[in-house]
């Protein structure tokens, strides 16, 4: 078989089919085999949060909806100028403004998947949650209307939302959305993907997705990091375990179950006896690839030659490309705190010596950590936790092995991930 005749690997999750999927997808040790709650999973980049997700919407029962929350709180991003993953402080008399019109940009979009699906819903439900300066909008039909209304809602400012905080209607409207989807559908599961890359004050109206009072399951995907670190969080926000189950894959990447997932995973994508990859190289390439199944594939598929032999000075020039380019991703997105990763990555290396793992790194000057204490407010943060807290959405750091994030819990401790510490030579081995 020529390199020509094998099937790309999922290295983008969302192109990925539902052949593929059937086929390929491998469960891992962290993941239950059916949702029976809400849930929010948490993940590095290329944990397989993506596929999961899309594993669900393709065979999930009842009717499943994905989005990228990108997509949906894109106007947001536009008001502020900050993204999710940046620490770009946003004024403190934006943020109910800002909840406000995530509350109109999520009940839009629900709205519309909905109706998209066939299922028979009241316009007016969705009306009762816009402010009344967005209520005249009409169209000849209902998907038009539907359109027109997402524009006038996008180029909207932020001045319309301030006084117009529509939360009981927009509980009405899920729960009206919920009883219908579950008549016709049985049930309705909606998927949304990568909450990290959301402006912070967007975030707790997303969080209430997961509440279990719901007739509906939520399933909301983040990297490790701050979600939606303001004021609000503390009142009206569900906390995991009390109203949602929280899900870290690869939580614990050094353990032999995962590396047995890790590896049969890779075996489903690009069997052994096509690739020829010796134990050795795999196990090598599981310890620098660590959580993100992703960078593992990237590499073993551009490490094969024209007959899918596995040449390993492939596989170290890929694993360098990998590394320069989520290191410079990581940098331009850190460079305000920290203009020097790489640097860093050398000051570390030159204190190792012989290279064991985790790598971890505890930044000096924060406070004593409380395990169930919140995360401060950005505006509140010292420039090191902030650091710590960046890091983690941008994939510079990863939670130290054994560690479950959630957004209630402080992190006093990180990790580098071997993908930015290893050099040739290197001789792994575990704490």
């Amino acid at each position: 078989m020529s390199k020509e005749q094998i099937v790309v690997p999922p290295l983008d999750a969302e192109k990925t089919t539902k052949n593929q999927l059937i086929e390929n997808f491998r469960w891992p040790p962290d993941l239950d085999k059916e949702l029976t709650r809400s849930t929010l999973l948490i993940g590095t980049r290329g944990a397989g949060k993506t596929m999961f997700l899309r594993r669900c919407r393709h065979q999930g029962p009842g009717l499943s909806i994905y989005a990228d929350l990108r997509k949906i709180l894109n106007p947001i991003t536009s008001d502020t100028g900050a993204a999710g993953l940046s620490f770009r402080e946003i004024p403190a008399s934006q943020e109910q403004a800002i909840r406000a019109k995530a509350i109109v940009l999520l009940a839009q979009w629900l709205f519309a998947s909905v109706w998209d699906n066939k299922v028979p819903l009241d316009i007016s439900l969705l009306q009762r949650v816009l402010p009344p300066d967005l209520r005249s909008h009409t169209g000849s039909s209902v998907p038009e209307y539907l359109d027109s209304l997402r524009e006038a809602i996008e180029v909207a400012p932020l001045g319309i939302f301030a006084q117009n905080m529509r939360q009981s209607a927009f509980e009405d409207l899920l729960q009206r959305i919920g009883e219908t989807v579950k008549e016709g559908y049985g049930s309705l599961t909606l998927l949304l993907d990568r909450a990290e890359e959301i402006p912070y004050p967007g975030l707790p109206p997303v969080m209430q997705l997961l509440d279990q009072r719901h007739e509906f399951l939520t399933v909301v995907a983040s990297r490790p990091g701050i979600l939606g670190p303001d004021h609000q969080m503390s009142y009206d926000v569900p906390v995991p375990g009390d109203h949602y189950n929280l899900k870290h894959l690869g939580s614990s990447p050094y353990s032999a179950e995962w590396k047995a997932f890790m590896a049969e995973a890779l075996d489903a994508w690009l069997p052994r006896e096509v690739t020829n990859i010796s134990d050795d190289e795999l196990s090598w390439l599981l310890f620098v690839a660590r959580d993100s199944m992703r960078n593992a594939l990237e590499i073993l598929y551009n490490a094969l030659d024209a007959q899918n032999v596995y040449d390993a000075i492939r596989a170290r020039k890929q694993l360098s490309l990998i590394r320069d380019t989520q290191l410079k991703a990581a940098q331009g997105q850190m460079r305000r705190l920290n203009d020097d990763l790489g640097g860093l990555v050398r000051r570390v290396r030159q204190r190792l010596g012989t290279v064991k793992l985790p790598v971890a790194v505890s930044i000096g000057g924060l406070p004593e950590p409380s395990l169930f204490s919140s995360p401060r407010h950005i505006r509140e943060m010292t420039r090191d936790e902030q650091t710590i807290y960046l890091g983690l959405r941008t994939g510079f750091f990863t939670t130290m092995d054994g560690f479950t994030w959630h957004p209630f819990r402080n992190v006093e401790c990180v990790e580098i991930p071997p993908l930015f510490i290893w050099e040739e030579g290197d001789q792994w081995s575990t704490i």
